[in-house]
């Protein structure tokens, strides 16, 4: 072989191991047992398509309703059917006026005999009488009704059977016409705990479930309340008439006061005769 075919091989040589190198190189680099992923950098993290896409569901809820406003309001008691002329007591703040006249029992005590005869047969006005809004002075003012103006209070069954602290179990009180006054109160509102008490003693002694709280007055008491009613609102003392007022206590005694007729205030008060020394 010349000298220029054993050139020719050799480079045929060359160039053989040179593409079996390069073919060996490029089989590392592209086996799976040494492949590594390189994540390309990227500032801000891209979302998934289910990130991107992902939505909130709200379910839907059904609330109750707001509770109603509790307001705090006096409900107005309707007047209870009277069994007799009655009076209806409601407690009330009151303040006495120092400079008004006051009545006594002189002169009219006879003219209210009358007039107490004609409210027992159900011929005169309405009469509504407040008593102290303090709870003390409540039971000071029962307290003293009782000891000194001679009151009683009973229960009413049906319409004429009293039931007293002092009457028999289960037998009706048989009052003395001539000396307690058909005037019956009926209690009406927040009574004295006193008060409450005494009803509740007749419950237990006369096993009654039922009945009406009324206060019962000597007809001498009524008669000068009536009477000085009379004088104090004049010719407007009529059947119908509508006459509101309200009960104090002074040193003197307990009055009557701040009285109205048919929405019409009048000066004037009336000192209750007591029947007792207290």
């Amino acid at each position: 072989m010349t000298q220029q075919g054993k050139v020719s091989v050799v480079n045929i040589l060359s160039i053989v191991l040179t593409v079996s190198l390069a073919l060996m190189i490029v089989w590392m680099r592209v086996s799976p047992d040494r492949v590594e992923v390189v994540k390309p950098a990227v500032k801000d993290r891209v979302l998934s398509k289910p990130e991107m896409h992902a939505s909130v569901q709200l379910a839907s809820i059904s609330l109750p309703p707001p509770p109603p406003l509790q307001m705090k309001a006096e409900a107005l008691t309707p007047q209870p059917q009277p069994v007799k002329p009655t009076a209806q007591v409601v407690s009330h703040k009151v303040q006495v006026s120092p400079t008004s006249p006051t009545v006594t029992p002189k002169n009219t005590l006879q003219e209210g005999r009358t007039l107490l005869r004609m409210l027992e047969f159900g011929k005169g006005p309405s009469i509504v009488i407040a008593w102290p809004q303090s709870r003390i002075q409540q039971n000071q003012l029962y307290d003293r009704f009782k000891s000194c103006y001679g009151m009683k209070v009973a229960l009413l069954k049906g319409m004429s059977e009293l039931y007293t602290l002092h009457s028999d179990p289960g037998s009706p009180w048989q009052p003395n016409t001539d000396k307690v006054s058909g005037f019956m109160r009926n209690p009406s509102g927040q009574m004295s705990r006193l008060e409450q008490q005494d009803l509740d003693r007749i419950r237990i002694r006369h096993h009654l479930y039922q009945g009406t709280p009324v206060r019962l007055f000597p007809r001498k008491v009524d008669a000068v309340l009536l009477g000085s009613l009379r004088q104090i609102v004049g010719d407007s003392y009529q059947p119908g008439s509508q006459i509101q007022a309200h009960y104090s206590q002074t040193a003197r005694g307990v009055i009557v006061h701040q009285i109205i007729i048919d929405g019409i205030e009048k000066p004037g008060q009336i000192l209750l005769p007591p029947v007792h020394r207290c």
